[in-house]
């Protein structure tokens, strides 16, 4: 599978910071990656330097395309939820914000169902919850039908029903084709996608598929980010002979453990 993002050598500071040096990450066409990090690792700042909000030293490509600081390329491409951007709406209710980034009716009905937004599509958006308005915003980006989505820390304020619900919907959408990226500190989400990407001092230091993300506990410890609650039970199971391999569903655990 072909690159979709491809950052070479770069390097980004913060002030007196250097947060990034001789930094390189591709993400593949069509893969639904997690990046996580520690606090003040850089990861929102590396979200502004794809979308070309940052100026930068080296090289960052996105569909082959050269980015350049302070570029529109990013609205052809990218679709972003920041949560910084939360309550940047331009109507008085939710269900009109919709049909103002929608192409069709069909769109509008098919992401209210898919985001069980009916409760909340009479609703006037700049009074909502942050949750709600996290759920809106991500709403309108879909709609937007992007190939790159990228998610900031943006669905840290959803209740665990909820959340499962959009990851259920933003899986669809990469299963057509979508690149997804989602930059969190919940080790949770991991779950979700197919690729992990762990970033610490400035550089990846894991970057493969979800079972052997699974597998390398130590290397995530080592960055201060645990793995999922069922990961690490599942691995301490494991290293004690209980269980033959890592399971992630509570079920099949139980049935595991009592066999």
């Amino acid at each position: 599978m072909a690159n979709i993002i491809e950052i070479t050598d770069m390097t980004l500071s913060h002030g007196n910071k250097k947060l990034f040096e001789n930094f390189n990450l591709c993400i593949e066409e069509g893969s639904f990656v997690t990046i996580m990090g520690a606090n003040n690792t850089g990861k929102s700042s590396l979200v502004y330097a794809i979308c070309g909000l940052l100026p930068i030293q080296g090289t960052i490509k996105v569909n082959n395309n050269l980015v350049h600081y302070n570029t529109n390329l990013t609205n052809e491409f990218i679709g972003y939820v920041l949560n910084e951007t939360v309550g940047v709406y331009n109507t008085d209710r939710v269900i009109d914000e919709l049909y103002l980034n929608a192409s069709s009716k069909y769109d509008v009905d098919l992401i209210i169902n898919r985001l069980n937004l009916k409760l909340i599509i009479q609703k006037n958006p700049h009074h909502m919850s942050v949750g709600e308005q996290q759920l809106l915003t991500l709403a309108i980006e879909l709609l937007k039908n992007p190939p790159i989505l990228i998610i900031d820390n943006a669905l840290n304020m959803l209740d665990l029903k909820t959340k499962e619900k959009v990851m259920k919907t933003l899986n669809l959408y990469n299963k057509k084709g979508m690149t997804i990226i989602n930059i969190t500190q919940n080790s949770e989400d991991i779950l979700y996608g197919n690729q992990v990407v762990l970033i610490n001092d400035g550089q990846v230091v894991f970057h493969d598929t979800l079972k052997k993300a699974l597998d390398n506990e130590k290397t995530f410890m080592n960055a201060k980010i645990g793995l999922p609650f069922m990961a690490e039970l599942s691995t301490k199971l494991k290293y004690y002979g209980i269980i033959s391999k890592i399971e992630l569903n509570k079920t099949r655990l139980v049935s595991m453990i009592w066999k």
